[in-house]
């Protein structure tokens, strides 16, 4: 009978063990997304407009990229050279459909603050939608700093959807009723 509360002591402590050690959050990102900082992205390299491109985001339960900070295009970046090296141009969600001179990402419905725009852009009479850009070196196969400029929302171009990666809380649940049958023999 010792031996029998023996193992259930040990199980508990186990399974205690690995409820501290579990209790953290881990994200995870949806089917052929990749996190990259806070964000699940995702690559369509079939050239569509900026409606269509949106439309294939929305699709697949995202948004076309919107950008927030230098960390975060830093990040992109450094994925962009691993994933798309030869791949010089994407979608965004920003645009200026609204009124003409204020930036918006369609995504998230915020007005676009970080706006890391390329010499000489924005271009008044280029066009609403906002692209992202790099000059990549064929050689190096190595995407350049990226930037922003505008472009005719109906030309084509490849886009990065994104998501926001989904949160996971893992637990062990125990009987509660398993606690009450215990007993710990005293010295």
């Amino acid at each position: 009978m010792l031996w029998q509360k023996l193992i259930i002591c040990v199980v508990l402590c186990l399974g205690l063990s690995l409820a501290q050690s579990n209790n953290d959050n881990s994200t995870s990102c949806a089917q052929h997304f990749s996190l990259v900082g806070d964000k699940c992205v995702l690559i369509i390299d079939r050239w569509n407009s900026w409606y269509e491109a949106d439309r294939a985001c929305r699709a697949l339960g995202a948004g076309l990229l919107s950008l927030q900070n230098q960390q975060q295009k830093q990040q992109l970046e450094k994925w962009l050279n691993a994933t798309a090296p030869y791949t010089t141009e994407f979608w965004t969600s920003g645009n200026c459909l609204g009124k003409q001179g204020e930036y918006w990402w369609q995504s998230t419905g915020q007005q676009a603050r970080y706006l890391p725009w390329a010499s000489k852009e924005p271009l008044k009479n280029a066009g609403d939608c906002i692209s992202l850009f790099s000059n990549t070196t064929l050689q190096g196969q190595k995407v350049d700093e990226l930037r922003l400029k505008m472009k005719d929302c109906t030309t084509w171009a490849a886009c990065i959807c994104e998501q926001t990666p989904q949160k996971f809380d893992t637990r062990i649940c125990l009987k509660p009723a398993a606690f009450e049958s215990i007993s710990v023999p005293s010295n």
